[in-house]
């Protein structure tokens, strides 16, 4: 479970401040002028994490086609077959359609209509 607190900001300002260590661990927090604001974000960001549909705030403003080719450069050890599959069904019916959405906004109803 995270935590919310009263902390100083960097400018000198007093924030609070929802913490929270995501799925793999790490620690994320996020400022907030409200009380009830950061009391909300971090119960929206705890009920992701049990229901399994986390999303790492910074990765959810990320394009898809920009995250693909991240990951797929840390493919390298697969075959040739099996990278130039991959990349063919990326290009020709992943990308099209979800390559410009940023990552956060692509939901299961979206990939079931697209299906």
């Amino acid at each position: 479970m995270g935590a919310v607190s009263r902390v100083t900001h960097s400018s000198g300002r007093r924030v609070w401040q929802s913490r929270w260590r995501d799925p793999s661990g790490r620690q994320r927090a996020k400022n907030f002028d409200r009380k009830i604001d950061a009391e909300r974000y971090l119960l929206a960001m705890e009920t992701d994490k049990l229901r399994g549909r986390y999303t790492d705030p910074r990765l959810a403003k990320t394009e898809l086609a920009d995250w693909i080719a991240e990951y797929q450069a840390t493919r390298v050890n697969l075959g040739r077959q099996t990278q130039a599959r991959d990349e063919a069904t990326i290009r020709n019916h992943v990308l099209p359609r979800f390559g410009t959405w940023m990552i956060g906004s692509i939901q299961r109803i979206h990939i079931a209509q697209w299906v």
